[in-house]
């Protein structure tokens, strides 16, 4: 058996089809150990204060301990942290650009906390988030295999493909707006690669090779946690990048409430209502959203999250039902349509049950997911910052009209179905770990 590494940024969604991962092969008897930055210096009463985004950041390695995982924390500096913050603040394209800015920060600072954790446990493979570069930076220094994990092909160009985070339209006309996004892209991808060559000099890596997220960049082994086909078409350009398939297959330690599944009806068209587990507490959004399913003769499914103490005041009709959280896998399999956020997450498990998806993009890449969504025709968007109660009641009525969003959505179910992206990666991480290849 190996010694398997996973290094991580502090984020829920790239944490949790990872650790889905980590799972199986713990349960094959591998050693398998989680890194993942925290704020181990700010004092509690200070962290008492914060958002429950950060909070919620703050509770993961908690939530990899849970699964029976050892997880080791490392300090993130305090500028990091700060920068980390005021992160949902930016908007659209720009907090693309400013999370590049943010998680490629003080990668010597990282890099050399990581080296004293690899030179400690001398793991067999590290399996590090795209995201994250310092781990690589460190294997690259002691030539250790690593496997890199992406969780969708969105960073990835291609014809027609826009800028990564501009949630521009595939192979649509993007005129001026296009052509800054590319610039503004390019320059941030420079930013990325100058602090990565400078933290590799001081690191003493012998043979430094350029790197950004525009491309898959291990020598070792990429590892994409989708399907080509449900991906516009992407540039990768070498031959140890695979797709394997979502990976939420794996059954995690999660605490979950019991759902009353007697309640739902079979006789009526059922939606599902989420915007994620970290951003979700607006309960003005969800407010409008349900004004103009409440009239219709719908059931509709509410994963309410942060926004649930005030949702539950609103005088809905009782066709709405609203939760603070649900078991979303079960949920997906019984409902006709869903309406998200557009989180990676969300979106495969919701093409894996086969449901088309309206999506409602709040930040990061779920502008690019909509897209995503849109090019499959498997569903609609909506702008989540101008848009009425009329407006999502149109957009459900003319995805039940048109049979062909079902269509699209179950033949790429079909597709999923025959992946199983964590015993795959399972493979083959554990191959690179004993045979330092593919």
């Amino acid at each position: 058996m190996s010694k398997i590494m996973f290094v991580t940024q502090p984020t829920m969604g790239h944490t949790n089809a990872i650790l889905s991962i980590a799972v199986r092969l713990k349960e094959l008897g591998h050693e398998v150990l989680f890194v993942i930055p925290n704020a181990k210096r700010i004092p509690e009463k200070i962290i008492n204060r914060l958002p429950d985004y950060v909070k919620t950041s703050l509770s993961i390695p908690g939530k990899v301990r849970a699964n029976g995982i050892n997880c080791v924390s490392i300090d993130m500096p305090i500028k990091v942290f700060f920068k980390y913050i005021i992160l949902p603040f930016a908007k659209r394209f720009t907090e693309t650009q400013y999370a590049m800015n943010v998680f490629s920060d003080c990668l010597y600072k990282y890099s050399k906390l990581i080296e004293g954790i690899v030179l400690r446990e001398k793991p067999d493979v590290i399996a590090n988030d795209f995201f994250f570069f310092p781990p690589y930076i460190v294997v690259e220094r002691y030539d250790i295999p690593c496997v890199t994990i992406y969780h969708s092909g969105l960073p990835f160009r291609g014809d027609g493909i826009p800028p990564f985070g501009s949630g521009l339209d595939i192979n649509g006309n993007w005129g001026v707006k296009g052509k800054l996004y590319s610039i503004l892209s390019r320059n941030t991808n420079k930013l990325v690669t100058k602090r990565y060559i400078r933290a590799c000099k001081k690191m003493d890596v012998s043979d430094i090779r350029k790197v950004n997220w525009s491309k898959p960049y291990s020598k070792w082994l990429n590892l994409l946690l989708t399907s080509k086909e449900i991906e516009a078409p992407r540039q990768l350009n070498n031959n140890n990048t695979i797709s394997v398939g979502p990976c939420f297959s794996c059954k995690r330690i999660d605490i979950q409430d019991k759902f009353p599944f007697e309640i739902l009806s079979e006789e009526i068209p059922k939606i599902y209502v989420s915007l994620g587990t970290v951003f979700n507490n607006k309960p003005k959004v969800f407010k409008k959203i349900l004004s103009g399913l409440e009239k219709e003769n719908y059931q509709v499914i509410v994963s309410a999250g942060g926004a649930y103490n005030k949702l539950i005041k609103y005088n809905f009709n009782n066709n709405i039902l609203i939760f603070k959280r649900v078991p979303q896998l079960e949920i997906l399999k019984k409902v006709d349509i869903v309406i998200s956020h557009g989180g990676n997450n969300t979106i495969n498990k919701t093409l894996a049950a086969g449901k088309p998806i309206i999506v409602m993009p709040i930040g990061g890449e779920q502008g690019d997911n909509a897209s995503k969504i849109q090019y499959l025709n498997v569903g609609k968007r909506i702008n989540i910052s101008n848009f009425s109660s009329n407006e999502v009641l149109e957009k459900v009525k003319s995805i039940f009209a048109d049979s062909i969003y079902k269509q699209n959505a179950e033949r790429i179910r079909k597709i999923i179905s025959k992946t199983d992206g964590v015993s795959t990666s399972v493979k083959l991480i554990s191959s690179v770990a004993e045979n330092r290849k593919i």
